[in-house]
């Protein structure tokens, strides 16, 4: 478990962020897709501190991009490749994160290379496309406890692992 409750206060509430900030999560030039009420329940943190808690979460020895997560018994994949345009594809991984049996109401970091966003679990299986359509090498999506970690990789595959 760690605690990043030194950084509550930096954390940016969502109608806080820059039209640019909420724009990482759009696709091209479509308007939001999230509904403005979960919207309203996202914010981010960025730069160093986004890193320190990076740190934290997957051991400062260690290159981002690449955590330790041998530590973790279980791991399941599910392929993204054929999943971003359809809806019927979309809900496919939906409903492969809902099997996780994560609480929707849990609270989950999203950890970017430079920046951390805090959601409920329920948003993240909900638009799950929006926050993994932009991640650079990876993302990976976690709580403090460390319980479980879901890697979404650019090769589009996403890993969830767990004890």
């Amino acid at each position: 478990m760690i605690d990043i409750s030194k950084y509550k206060e930096q954390f940016i509430p969502w109608d806080q962020l820059s039209e640019k900030e909420q724009g990482f999560f759009t696709f091209d030039d479509d308007e939001l897709p999230l509904h403005r009420n979960h919207a309203a329940r996202i914010s981010l943190i960025k730069n160093q501190p986004a890193r320190e808690i990076n740190k934290l979460l997957f051991n400062s020895s260690l290159n981002f991009s690449r955590p330790d997560l041998s530590n973790y018994k279980n791991e399941v994949s599910t392929c993204l490749y054929d999943k971003w345009n359809e809806d019927e594809k979309v809900q496919e991984v939906r409903d492969w994160l809902y099997q996780r049996q994560v609480p929707f109401g849990e609270t989950v970091l999203l950890c970017y290379d430079n920046m951390v966003a805090k959601i409920d679990w329920k948003i993240f299986v909900t638009y799950w496309d929006s926050f993994a359509w932009s991640v650079g090498l990876a993302m990976y999506a976690t709580t403090e406890s460390k319980k479980w970690v879901c890697k979404v990789d650019h090769e589009d595959v996403i890993t969830f692992y767990s004890n």
